[in-house]
């Protein structure tokens, strides 16, 4: 009888064990479901490290955050873009802005009349994309009025080998925004496109920024009432 018990007790006290698994073996399962159906090769899959940390609802911890915060990322590639538009335009404006050009050859003027175009083209749209940016400023503001800092999920870093779409090995790190029971994933960033260390800078100068630029609005309001 003693032994029959003994059998139960370890049997059950087993199945207590496999039950309790721990959060990062919780998270891998999630992550490995995951890249199930992502990824091009998941054979080549080789899990590496896996680590989780707390997740807060934050301006470092908010999806919201992170979807502006690509947009203004975004922004901030087209504005260099048009910035040096704008720069290369002026550049050949530059050379043909001589009337003793522009004035006796055809070449010269359409040269000099393209150049000036494409010069207001470039800050046009340069003034669009920072107008948009600084919309994506204010909601930044918006979102941390609803910020409490509560603890709603789980930051998984996860390390891992793989295959390339083209069968290159290649070395990954993931972030995971996940929920409480590491079952379900809120947000995936891949720190090729942004390091999580990188992300969270950003956002602190989005946000520096965006209370500067609230303050000079208010300035600006405030100097326009009282005038």
């Amino acid at each position: 009888m003693k032994t029959k018990y003994f059998i139960f007790g370890a049997f059950f006290t087993a199945l207590f064990f496999i039950g309790c698994k721990s959060r990062e073996e919780k998270a891998l399962e999630t992550i490995i479901d995951a890249m199930f159906k992502t990824l091009y090769d998941f054979e080549s899959y080789e899990p590496i490290e896996t680590t989780v940390d707390s997740l807060q609802y934050d301006m470092y911890g908010d999806t919201l955050v992170h979807s502006f915060v690509m947009r203004m990322k975004l922004m901030d590639t087209l504005i260099d873009d048009y910035e040096k538009e704008y720069r290369d335009a002026k550049k050949i404006f530059d050379i043909w802005d001589d009337p003793r050009m522009y004035y006796y050859s055809d070449f010269a003027y359409n040269k000099r009349k393209n150049a000036y175009e494409d010069m207001q083209k470039a800050l046009l749209a340069k003034t669009v994309a920072e107008n948009v940016r600084g919309l994506y400023l204010d909601s930044l503001i918006i979102l941390k009025q609803n910020h409490s800092s509560e603890l709603y999920g789980w930051r998984v870093h996860h390390r891992f080998r793989c295959k390339t779409k083209g069968g290159s090995p290649d070395l990954c790190d993931y972030v995971y925004f996940m929920d409480s029971k590491c079952e379900k994933i809120y947000l995936t960033i891949d720190e090729k496109d942004f390091n999580w260390g990188d992300y969270v800078d950003y956002v602190r100068r989005a946000y520096e920024e965006a209370y500067e630029q609230q303050s000079k609005e208010q300035i600006e309001v405030d100097s326009i009432m009282f005038d």
